[in-house]
């Protein structure tokens, strides 16, 4: 037993930093307790989900997932069953298939409303409302934008209720998305801005980066552009020092647009040429993701 957590232990590390060893630590571990049919195999079950999730390999993560549903439903898990709800929900999410999405979240909401799990409640609220605002911003009904504050604004209030100041910058960025959907930019600049300094606060460098972008964005179209510059720029610095190639790529081509008559002339083609670098780079790392989803898949037929 003491072997089996050490390893379960190792693959749980492995998958936090995307090691391609997980899959095989994780397809032992199930292998090794899959007569079990406890808790433990069925959690084993949940992180062979999480990984196929994070590799875009949808369909053997629904398939994980449902399979360990079926095991908390039967064990009456509500909050196991609240949390593959969401789990699921971010997987159509990631399919652009919003309404099922958030027909997913909304069973987790009710569930952690009954079992009073609030952080649980505010992550089914928070992840309904970008959901919403992702339908508005389709262009399927910018009435979807006014759902989506109303989501968020729940959200928001539990985790101030919480002190959870993570949560709390995610949220207020997301609520600028929503408002900016409404057509309310006051409102949107505003929940950007705390959302930025919220982001500060926890030393989340990456989600400056994001909101810092999209603030530049907006002030810009106001005509602000020194103070634009002066976002955009400590996004770029801060967005180098990650591996998030695709927002570097939208940090740099909303450069190239803000120092579009800058006097520096070739600054905007040089932001502009870096943005479609990193572009190619995505769509490298697709053509690569494509291939080592070819494996998993052949890996999932061999179980």
């Amino acid at each position: 037993e003491a072997e089996l957590n050490s390893k379960y232990s190792t693959a749980i590390d492995s998958l936090n930093k995307n090691s391609p060893i997980a899959l095989k630590l994780l397809q032992e571990l199930k292998e090794t307790t899959i007569s079990r049919k406890d808790t433990f195999n069925a959690s084993i079950t949940l992180l062979l989900g999480k990984f196929y999730l994070k590799n875009n390999s949808f369909a053997k993560s629904l398939s994980m997932y449902q399979e360990a549903l079926l095991y908390f439903e039967q064990s009456k898990n509500e909050s196991k069953i609240s949390f593959i709800f969401r789990q699921i929900g971010l997987l159509h999410y990631f399919e652009e298939d919003l309404i099922t999405a958030i027909d997913y979240y909304k069973k987790s909401i009710a569930i952690s409303k009954k079992i009073k799990d609030k952080k649980g409640e505010a992550s089914g609220l928070f992840s309904s409302g970008t959901a919403y605002w992702c339908l508005s911003s389709n262009g399927i009904n910018k009435k979807f934008s006014d759902t989506a504050i109303i989501f968020l604004l729940e959200a928001k209030s539990i985790n101030e209720n919480l002190r959870d100041t993570a949560s709390l910058a995610n949220t207020y960025t997301e609520l600028g998305e929503a408002y900016k959907y409404s057509g309310d930019r006051k409102n949107c600049l505003i929940n950007m801005l705390i959302g930025y300094s919220l982001y500060k606060k926890v030393n989340d460098w990456h989600g400056v980066a994001i909101a810092g972008t999209k603030i530049a964005m907006h002030i810009n179209q106001d005509g602000r552009v020194k103070e634009a510059e002066k976002y955009i720029q400590e996004s770029l610095r801060l967005i180098e020092a990650t591996d998030d190639t695709r927002w570097k790529s939208i940090c740099y081509q909303i450069a190239s647009g803000i120092y579009t008559n800058h006097k520096i002339k070739n600054l905007p083609f040089e932001y502009y040429y870096k943005s479609m670098e990193y572009r190619d780079k995505i769509y490298s790392n697709e053509k690569s993701r494509e291939f080592t989803q070819k494996e998993i898949e052949f890996n999932f037929e061999k179980e």
